[in-house]
């Protein structure tokens, strides 16, 4: 999901929107409320550390996008 999405924006997205989308993914798995995105970031870091991210991966990061906008202004 992270990375189609990051495909379709243009750019990285930061790491704690991966965590987003995992949150609620278990949500919809196991209707659990008791968990916050922050429960999903060690399982995050694993799964990078042992899959990394797709070649096809955009190289600008978010915040350069928002550097940019500011510049424009």
């Amino acid at each position: 999901m992270t990375d189609e999405y990051e495909q379709k924006k243009g750019y990285w997205i930061d790491p704690c929107v991966e965590d987003q989308f995992r949150l609620v993914v278990n949500f919809a798995k196991t209707n659990d409320t008791n968990k916050t995105w922050w429960n999903f970031t060690e399982e995050r870091k694993k799964f990078r550390i042992e899959n990394g991210y797709p070649t096809s991966r955009p190289e600008k990061a978010w915040y350069e996008t928002i550097e940019h906008k500011r510049k424009d202004k």
